[in-house]
């Protein structure tokens, strides 16, 4: 390791009580959908404070929604802003853009501990969202105050997106994709357990209503069963899913058992026990590939169907009818890309080990910056498997050793320069 690395590892170490607090005051906003304002504010106060480039705006949701990939349910970003800092480089480097989600989960039940009180217990921060994913967020912008601190320019420029609406469609990265920001790579320092990430999975919600014909129980004979019908799709579905993983087998995905799962999770039919039901519907969730568009994968969901229809004599001539939910795309960078090069260099410098590389079974913010802002992105952050649980937390060693993490990944993708 360089000494200029060492040094600014020291730097962090002596100074590990500052991202303690940058977390804990994060954690501490119950920053909900809808209810983003003030942590935005609090972070561009924060940007500002080290001479940073602030641009926070609330965007025009008539034009957001228009978006291709826009999927949510607003009437307006009144409370919801989306924020990007900006520190210029130099002159000279690669650009790259950190790009965490400020909105949380609502907190649930089951708590041991005030969900927004950023309690400190054993070694760990424990709150809504200090996993998912204000621990990364918060050693990425503490990386970048530690550099300045100490004189350390970039040559290549650097933004730091805060963006809304993560958890329930993207539009916050939508937004700030149409204002035109872009880089020569992007790190969303998602929980991957420093897992590096180059792809995410995409999925959409799926409504099928499947009729059947009303009779009385004493004679069900005499009518069609919606349920049953629908008992047949499901495991139509199941078929489905088998199809698919032999059909878009990707080896970043093989360590999950299903790569792309299908899942019914919302089943609805009848109104008396004594009859059969004319309609069952029921509602899941469609696990989308990175090689594939979201329309293409909606495509193909509708051609397997059909041909399952066609194959029972009731649905062939009653045909159930397909709607189309809320969506996440799906997001790929090259694996062999230089920021992908550049994360496992100092993975293996700190670690003594060779990375995993790998995909994410969920949807992250990475799709839209890997489709829609000309941004090669990467998951890749520290963390656990706490997220979106009762008692969420993060270890505070993990949060300062990502600090030095995305320290070093930052100097050397961008360039530096000493005063």
């Amino acid at each position: 390791m360089d000494i200029l690395k060492e040094r600014i590892f020291q730097h962090i170490d002596a100074h590990k009580e500052e991202v303690v607090t940058l977390l804990q005051d994060m954690v501490r906003f119950d920053s909900v959908y809808l209810k983003e304002e003030e942590i935005q504010r609090y972070l561009a106060d924060f940007f500002a404070a080290q001479g940073w480039e602030i641009d926070l705006w609330n965007p025009d949701i008539e034009e957001v929604s228009k978006h291709p990939s826009y999927s949510g349910y607003r009437e307006n970003f009144d409370t919801s802003p989306v924020l990007v800092s900006t520190i210029k480089g130099t002159g000279g480097g690669r650009s790259l853009i950190v790009n965490g989600h400020i909105d949380v989960v609502p907190e649930g039940i089951g708590w041991s501990y005030e969900p927004y009180g950023a309690v400190i217990d054993d070694g760990k921060i424990i709150g809504r969202g200090a996993n998912d994913m204000k621990g990364g967020l918060a050693g990425a912008i503490m990386a970048l105050k530690f550099l300045s601190e100490l004189g350390i320019k970039l040559k290549g420029d650097i933004m730091i997106e805060t963006v809304v609406d993560e958890e329930i469609g993207s539009a916050g990265s939508i937004a700030a994709a149409m204002r035109g920001y872009k880089a020569d790579a992007a790190i969303v320092p998602e929980p991957s357990k420093y897992g590096i990430v180059p792809a995410c999975a995409g999925s959409t919600f799926f409504r099928i209503s499947v009729p059947g014909k009303t009779a009385h129980g004493s004679v069900h004979y005499l009518g069609v069963n919606a349920i049953k019908k629908a008992h047949y799709l499901m495991d139509k579905l199941d078929e489905l899913e088998q199809v698919r993983l032999k059909e878009f087998d990707h080896e970043l995905f093989r360590i999950y058992p299903i790569q792309f799962p299908i899942a019914v999770g919302k089943f609805n039919s009848g109104s008396w026990a004594s009859m059969s039901p004319n309609l069952a519907v029921m509602e899941g969730r469609y696990g989308v590939a990175p090689q594939e568009t979201m329309e293409e994968a909606k495509e193909y969901f509708e051609k397997f169907l059909n041909a399952a229809f066609d194959e029972d004599e009731w649905l062939k001539e009653n045909r159930p009818t397909i709607e189309w939910l809320e969506f996440w795309e799906s997001g790929m960078a090259p694996t062999d890309h230089e920021i992908v090069q550049t994360i496992a260099k100092t993975f293996e410098e700190l670690e003594g080990k060779a990375p995993v590389i790998k995909g994410y079974s969920a949807p992250t913010d990475q799709a839209i910056l890997d489709r829609y802002a000309d941004t090669p992105s990467i998951v890749y952050g520290p963390g656990n498997d706490s997220l979106h649980k009762a008692d969420e937390y993060v270890e505070i060693e993990d949060i300062v050793k990502y600090v030095k993490h995305m320290a070093s990944i930052i100097m050397d993708w961008c360039g530096v320069e000493m005063e």
